[in-house]
């Protein structure tokens, strides 16, 4: 009866392990607004609109200090995610791609150097300070790929 119950409870044990292993990673509730909050910062900083440019490496900054907060728990699959809860908006597709790609922009700068004097010159008159010293261009990446896929609108 002793070894039944010892193997039950190293059974037991075992599968315990074994589900720590598969869990997903989900944002609570405080991320997804955050990063809602960070998707509205990127609207409306299209090229032709007053202080663009400020807006715009604002909004990028923002947005890559929050992917390297959450570089663990950032995917293809999460991002998408986080997308589908910002879809909720009703916003122009259109401004919303001419946008993005302005963003994107400024993050590929970031990236690229972030101890620039002009590119810390526009976020210092932008009110936004850059939270790392450098950011990894595989995130970068993702950002831009994930994101202006979401918004790319097919043309005729």
């Amino acid at each position: 009866m002793k070894r039944i119950l010892l193997i039950l409870t190293s059974l037991a044990v075992l599968l315990s392990f074994a589900a720590c292993g598969s869990e997903t990673v989900e944002f609570n509730d405080a991320e997804i607004s955050e990063f809602c909050d960070l998707m509205d910062a990127c609207f409306g900083v299209g090229p032709g609109s007053a202080g663009s440019s400020l807006r715009s490496v604002s909004a990028a900054g923002s947005l890559l200090d929050w992917a390297e907060d959450h570089s663990d728990m950032l995917t293809e699959e999460t991002l998408e995610e986080l997308l589908g809860e910002w879809d909720g908006y009703d916003w122009d597709y259109e401004d919303l791609e001419e946008s993005w790609n302005s963003v994107a922009g400024s993050i590929e700068e970031i990236v690229s150097d972030p101890t620039d004097e002009s590119l810390l010159g526009l976020l210092d008159d932008s009110g936004y300070t850059l939270q790392h010293e450098s950011y990894g261009e595989d995130l970068a990446e993702l950002l831009i790929t994930v994101i202006g896929n979401h918004y790319t609108i097919e043309t005729e």
